[in-house]
Order: structure tokens, then C-alpha cells, then sequence
């Protein structure tokens, strides 16, 4: 445990700790998944969450951009 402490205390002192923000307006995938939610779980009896719809766009951009998963 002290190797793995001393080891990460090194790497935050020698490697650039970076953390980046992306603003997205998500207005409208909030309003589909609120328009659609009831008759979602009706028919499938699991909630609808955002997960498969960021799945879904992650899918699709990587499928556009195929090198953004090199």
C-alpha cells in the first residue's frame, strides 16, 4: 500500500492532471425522453434513462469518425 500511495503521489507531481468541460444543450433530449418515458416503461417495464441515448450518439460518432476511437 505505501508503494501504490508513493506511486501515485510521483504521478501527480510529475504528469499534467488535466480536466476538460464540454457544454452540450441537451433541451431536446430531455423533452423526447419526457414525452416518450411512460409509454416506454408500459411497454417494457424498465425506465427510461439517457444512458442508451448517449450509448446511442456515441455509436453514431464514432461510426462518422471512425478515427476518434484510435
Amino acid at each position: 500500500r505505501q508503494m501504490i500511495a508513493d506511486h501515485m503521489v510521483y504521478s501527480k507531481h510529475t504528469s499534467p492532471h488535466v480536466t476538460a468541460y464540454v457544454e452540450a444543450d441537451l433541451t431536446n433530449m430531455v423533452n423526447w425522453r419526457n414525452e416518450n418515458k411512460v409509454a416506454f416503461q408500459e411497454k417494457y417495464g424498465e425506465k427510461l434513462t439517457f444512458t442508451p441515448l448517449f450509448v446511442e450518439a456515441v455509436a453514431k460518432a464514432v461510426k462518422d469518425f471512425a478515427n476518434i476511437n484510435a
